[in-house]
């Protein structure tokens, strides 16, 4: 009789194409798209899984549309040079708290600062004291889901003197809406361990510096995978 052929498990039958180290354990997808370690997420969180197991591009925000000037450097790229006197951020990105702290350079010689926010309309949404730090924070609440400018003015010899902003004049950012905020604390409260899903949605809602902060906590869970390098390098160019 022709020899026992070895009972053959279900994971023999499958091809694992993509694994992480992530949430309560390891995630794997094989190829006929069977995502395993993730059984308890939400449909659409898997979902969200399986294309960035697959290598899916990371799409761009569209909530970070008309922040960026023509010219404008990718987040990251910017520098500061001795003496400059310049707004710092938030710049051309999406702020998850609706009281943004505001950083500029030091102006040599200046004796205090004001700054000044300004809704879409260009109505005065707040306005700071003369400080003599580098970084103030709003005030009040700003509307959720609504775009700001803001500049600061330095006061030096008796003068006020406003921060240009290179390579573009305004200064713009948007505050997250109330649905996405709401939904962010939610996923913090219940997938605190899963850095990719985190990553995943903060880099959907545009903020993309708590995104980064996922991934590379991921990245340390994962040391060798290309798949979280290549998250960590698109998140960066947004």
């Amino acid at each position: 009789s022709p020899p026992a052929t070895p009972a053959s498990s279900p994971e023999d039958s499958s091809i694992v194409i993509a694994k992480l180290n992530d949430g309560d354990g390891r995630v794997t997808l094989d190829r006929e798209g069977n995502l395993l370690g993730a059984d308890h997420l939400p449909p659409a969180y898997q979902q969200m899984i399986r294309r960035a197991l697959t290598g899916q591009e990371l799409g761009r925000s569209p909530l970070l549309a008309g922040l960026m000037a023509p010219g404008d450097k990718p987040r990251g790229k910017g520098e500061v040079r001795r003496g400059e006197f310049l707004v710092i951020e938030p710049v051309g990105i999406v702020t998850l708290s609706d009281r943004p702290t505001f950083r500029w350079s030091q102006l040599n010689g200046a004796t205090g600062y004001v700054v000044e926010v300004y809704d879409e309309r260009f109505g005065m949404a707040d306005i700071s004291p003369q400080i003599t730090d580098h970084s103030w924070t709003a005030s009040q609440p700003l509307k959720r889901g609504e775009i700001y400018y803001w500049q600061v003015k330095a006061v030096k010899d008796g003068r006020e003197l406003k921060a240009p902003r290179a390579p573009a004049p305004q200064a713009k950012f948007r505050i997250l809406d109330a649905a996405r905020a709401n939904e962010l604390a939610q996923a913090r409260r219940a997938y605190t361990s899963w850095r990719l899903i985190l990553g995943l949605l903060y880099a959907q809602a545009g903020l993309l510096d708590e995104a980064e902060r996922e991934f590379r906590a991921l990245q340390e869970n994962n040391p060798n995978s290309e798949l979280v390098q290549r998250l960590l390098k698109q998140v960066r160019t947004k």
